[in-house]
């Protein structure tokens, strides 16, 4: 499902991003506060969430810009709930 490459350093920075704002404080974070808060810009941003959705990190819906994180890098095996660690 994920391809053998590692993140580049904006998509895991996006990928913590919106992990902590969607799991940790349950807000919703714009394309602005995505640039504020990684210090990117925006078309580094789009390309970043496209490359994590396409190796299945994310689930993004370009057209509303709405992302939501499907698995981290080493924390989540597919299929797990959240919270559930392999045995």
């Amino acid at each position: 499902m994920h391809s053998e490459r590692q993140l580049t350093d904006t998509e895991r920075k996006i990928l913590q991003i919106l992990w902590n704002c969607n799991h940790n404080t349950a807000i919703q974070i714009d394309l602005a506060k995505l640039e504020l808060y990684s210090g990117r810009k925006k078309p580094d941003i789009l390309n970043s969430l496209r490359e994590l959705a396409a190796t299945h990190y994310v689930e993004w819906e370009e057209k509303t810009l709405i992302a939501k994180v499907i698995q981290l890098p080493g924390i989540q095996a597919p299929g797990r709930p959240w919270g559930a660690w392999p045995d």
